[in-house]
């Protein structure tokens, strides 16, 4: 799962639905934007969860591993997946409470319009 795919495409999906929502003046199509940009936002803060499934995040979060003198391939590797997790989560969580924000409120933007 692509990390920048799902923030591009959350984005590009509120761009489109403010375009079609001008040019036909009717702005629900903007606030139902935000319902598409909370599932791209709860996708990646799901993202350690989609990855390694949940038996697999059980057993690596109940894991200690006190690593080794040098870090392996694999060591390298799971960091890095961990940081784009952490990431991951963050985007996600922003995105959620935008598309939340925009459900919520963008069929009113007409009002400023009007």
């Amino acid at each position: 799962m692509c990390l920048w795919f799902n923030i591009i495409f959350g984005f590009i999906s509120v761009f489109i639905s403010i375009y079609v929502s001008w040019i036909y003046s009717d702005w629900t199509w903007f606030s139902r934007s935000g319902s598409i940009l909370i599932i791209y936002g709860v996708i990646l803060s799901a993202r350690p969860i989609i990855r390694m499934g949940v038996m697999g995040l059980l057993k690596y979060y109940s894991t200690i591993d006190c690593g080794s003198a040098s870090p392996t391939p694999q060591d390298i590797e799971d960091e890095r997946q961990e940081y784009l997790d952490v990431k991951a989560n963050k985007f996600g969580v922003f995105m959620a409470i935008a598309g939340t924000i925009v459900w919520a409120y963008g069929d009113l933007i007409e009002r400023f319009f009007s």
